[in-house]
């Protein structure tokens, strides 16, 4: 299903749920939807990014694999971020915690342009640079989560809602 159609659909789903009267519980469970896919994906990539006999493979078809994951993660975070700016809270609280995911998203959708660039790149001295900063940048991708978690629990106690420890 196409990203744009997906996104409808759950945008129709979730407006029905935000209705409700629980509009704040329905925007926490959508915006932590797609805040765990997004992490979940990055995941999984760096896993593969971070073998580095597929990275300077020579293989023509290696390569597009691995460019195709780059675009769907760099495409994924985007068009996340549109959901974010689609589905808001009329609460003021949750400013924070949907920049601190949407930040996280643009650190994502970096990622995955890094990892592009990476892929692209055909001097191995550039190459080995490129991947040595790949890795750095998930290192600071990989911390985030922790920060937005904090930010998370603010809002909810601030809106009323009781989170999970």
């Amino acid at each position: 299903m196409k990203p744009i159609a997906l996104t409808a659909i759950l945008f129709f789903v979730l407006l029905g749920t935000a209705c409700s009267d629980n509009k704040e519980y329905a925007y926490n469970e959508f915006v932590t939807d797609l805040f765990l896919r997004e992490m979940n994906q990055v995941d999984g990539a760096q896993k593969t990014f971070s073998d580095s006999t597929l990275i300077f493979s020579a293989d023509p078809s290696t390569s597009i694999r691995l460019g195709g994951i780059a675009n769907s993660i760099a495409n994924g975070a985007k068009s996340n971020l549109v959901s974010l700016d689609v589905m808001k809270s009329s609460n003021k609280d949750a400013g924070e915690f949907r920049n601190a995911v949407a930040e996280y998203f643009k650190s994502i959708e970096q990622y995955g342009k890094s990892a592009g660039e990476l892929l692209e790149e055909k001097d191995i001295k550039k190459k080995r640079s490129l991947y040595k900063a790949l890795y750095t940048q998930y290192q600071i991708l990989n911390r985030m989560p922790d920060s937005v978690l904090l930010v998370q629990k603010q809002y909810l106690k601030k809106a009323g809602l009781s989170p999970k420890e």
